[in-house]
């Protein structure tokens, strides 16, 4: 197998966990964590298995990339879910290592953010990323609409918070 044939399986396993996960955002770190997977898998390889070369390094890096994911996504839900528990002024005299500052940080500055967005934007911004629910189950009982209105309302909800953390950010530079 080719280096070329072994990318090109590696960014396909990447490019459908990122579509079908809902997962664009870690792109990156799929692709990388798809091509680490599917190295080892070509290294690994030998003629006793049930599928092609190509069959076994393309699920390999699939695997590798639903790895990273819950990886990434468990740390992701951690910064969600302090977000909720921080007080406003965040005073904390306890030294923390860089990572648990910036995460306190940032949720300092999303937070009201996101308690400000409209009500149905931010229920779905809390309830997809603090408690991790996915879009069909938002959209049905919370939302009371289709999968494809909810998912609508929450590009919405993100272009409407991104607006507001350029505009955050632009006031800080002031």
């Amino acid at each position: 197998m080719t280096d070329l044939r072994l990318i090109q399986l590696a960014t396909r396993a990447a490019g459908l966990v990122a579509k079908k996960r809902n997962a664009h955002w870690a792109y990156d770190d799929l692709i990388g964590e798809a091509l680490e997977a599917a190295v080892k898998a070509r290294s690994s390889f030998n003629g006793n298995r049930a599928l092609t070369i190509e069959g076994y390094v393309f699920l390999r890096a699939y695997g590798g990339c639903l790895d990273c994911l819950r990886k990434l996504m468990h740390g992701h839900r951690r910064f969600w879910v302090d977000m909720t528990d921080l007080p406003g002024d965040l005073v904390d005299d306890s030294p923390l290592p860089d990572h648990h500052h910036a995460r306190r940080e940032y949720a300092a500055i999303l937070g009201p953010l996101v308690t400000h967005l409209p009500k149905r934007e931010s229920t779905i911004i809390v309830e997809r990323f603090v408690n991790g629910r996915d879009m069909k189950d938002i959209a049905k009982n919370e939302l009371g609409t289709s999968r494809s209105r909810a998912s609508q309302i929450m590009c919405n909800a993100l272009v409407l918070l991104r607006q507001r953390i350029r505009y955050h950010l632009k006031m800080e530079d002031l």
